[in-house]
């Protein structure tokens, strides 16, 4: 029998699809987006649904879609295949101090 391998939403074959761990979330948009400060969870213990809270001064200006695209593409191709599900919170510094009171 053959053996399926899933395909996701872009046609991309993720059959040798490399895991993330929240770590190297965490580092790689630290990295490759100015100064920022990121917390990571993994939702499902899977590593392919994970949680980002990210707060840069790159997001100045930014709408919501527009923070969103700068963090899918500080990932790169792996959103959509690896990563197979990514929720993403992402402010300035002075949004993240009104909502966190800091």
């Amino acid at each position: 029998m053959a053996s399926i391998r899933r395909l996701d939403f872009l046609g991309k074959d993720d059959k040798n699809a490399l895991m993330w761990s929240a770590d190297q979330i965490k580092t790689t948009l630290e990295t490759k987006i100015e100064a920022a400060q990121v917390a990571v969870d993994d939702l499902t213990g899977t590593s392919d649904h994970f949680r980002v809270t990210i707060v840069s001064p790159a997001f100045a200006n930014l709408s919501p879609i527009e923070k969103h695209r700068k963090v899918y593409d500080a990932l790169g191709s792996d959103v959509g295949g690896a990563i197979h599900a990514l929720s993403i919170k992402a402010y300035t510094p002075e949004q993240w101090e009104k909502i966190s009171g800091k």
